[in-house]
């Protein structure tokens, strides 16, 4: 009679895991117990069970890493760098204030006598707070070598923070000019400013942010009339303008509305003016919503800018609906200056308004003035028959 077999433990693991019969896996406990010529046999398949093992592991360990570093790199880390920011603001009370600092998401017309078309590349260049043209001398070129825009509402996914506001080379160029012709020049003085400061709910005793102040002759008019004014300005040349107009009847400082306004507080401002600026704005969505913060309940946002159908008659673009980077050539101020901006259509207008949280309040087309007759009665006819420029009150509430 056979002696009794000791009892041995079960393999818990899957059949598919378990070692080969004869085979004994060091230190497992699993399996019959293994001769000293059989260890000899399992010590190669097992160095390369491990082998595989380890190759395997690095194998997912590097694969992680590069899957990794391509989500790192779609988060766009630029948004995570704080900007240069100033310490103080000037406070409603005379004094100053500290200045918070806010890390916010950041995320733009066709020519050869027609304007020019956005880079394909999505880190474009973003918009310059200056003015628009001050006469009718202008010239619509068509830049060569640059592709169409992106569909108004594509997302951009980088925003390259060092690049330069992309009229700043051709205000600089003209400031002078501009500065010295901005009370008379009949399209400014005229047409626009009238119909702009016909928008503004009363000023007296309030702060206004005007958002791409030139040479300061809206800063100066606020300021005259009892408001609290901030100005900014991409321009060097037209913040040194600006300052030599207002004197200490404002605080003007240099700035680009395609950047974020980290330096200015939240709720801050009653009424935000923006006048003959955003056409040189990329990004409508992110300016908008800087707006809207700085704004009191309620507030009011009052801008003009270049009228849809005008810059379309004018660019007889191949896509109306697309918002291209076109560029003129300006004769009127003593020297021609190439000068780039965005065409848009009336959607790409009015939807970031929208989507920012303001609610439209009027629209007005102007009609140029009885001193816009007189001083070019040539602009005057046209103009009295179609529309320039677009102003529009929003508020919010």
């Amino acid at each position: 009679m056979k002696a009794a077999q000791p009892a041995v433990a079960a393999d818990p693991r899957p059949r598919g895991d378990r070692p080969r019969a004869g085979q004994e896996l060091a230190g497992t406990g699993f399996g019959p117990p293994a001769s000293p010529a059989s260890r000899g046999q399992a010590q190669p398949q097992l160095l390369k069970d491990q082998h595989r093992a380890f190759v395997l592991r690095e194998g997912k360990l590097r694969l992680g890493v590069i899957v990794g570093m391509f989500f790192v790199d779609g988060l766009s880390i630029m948004n995570l760098i704080p900007h240069s920011l100033p310490s103080r603001l000037p406070s409603r009370s005379g004094g100053s204030a500290p200045v918070p600092m806010n890390f916010g998401n950041r995320g733009r017309k066709r020519s050869g006598g027609r304007p020019s078309a956005l880079p394909a590349h999505p880190s474009l260049p973003r918009g310059a707070c200056c003015h628009r043209f001050l006469d009718g001398n202008m010239n619509a070129q068509r830049e060569p070598g640059l592709a169409k825009a992106p569909s108004v509402g594509q997302p951009t996914s980088r925003v390259n923070m060092n690049q330069s506001p992309i009229a700043l080379a051709a205000y600089e160029t003209l400031a002078e000019s501009y500065a010295s012709r901005i009370d008379t020049k009949p399209h400014n003085a005229y047409y626009e400013r009238p119909a702009t400061l016909s928008l503004l709910p009363e000023v007296k005793g309030k702060r206004v942010l005007d958002a791409g102040c030139g040479p300061g002759v809206y800063a100066e008019w606020l300021a005259d009339h009892g408001a609290e004014v901030v100005g900014l300005d991409a321009s060097p040349k037209m913040v040194e303008f600006a300052r030599k107009r207002v004197g200490g009847k404002a605080a003007i400082r240099q700035a680009d509305l395609g950047q974020p306004l980290d330096f200015l507080r939240d709720a801050t401002f009653d009424i935000v003016l923006s006048a003959l600026t955003l056409d040189y704005v990329g990004d409508w969505a992110s300016v908008f919503r800087e707006f809207f913060r700085v704004l009191h309940t309620p507030g009011y946002f009052i801008f003009s800018v270049s009228h849809p159908l005008a810059d379309y008659l004018l660019h007889k673009p191949e896509n109306y609906f697309q918002t291209e980077l076109v560029e003129w050539e300006w004769t009127g101020l003593g020297i021609p200056v190439r000068v780039p901006a965005f065409r848009r259509p009336l959607q790409a207008v009015l939807n970031p308004l929208l989507e920012a949280g303001f609610t439209l309040e009027r629209i007005l087309e102007p009609v140029p003035t009885e001193q816009f007759k007189q001083a070019d009665p040539k602009d005057y006819e046209e103009l009295i028959r179609q529309p320039g420029f677009l102003c529009i009150r929003a508020a919010k509430r």
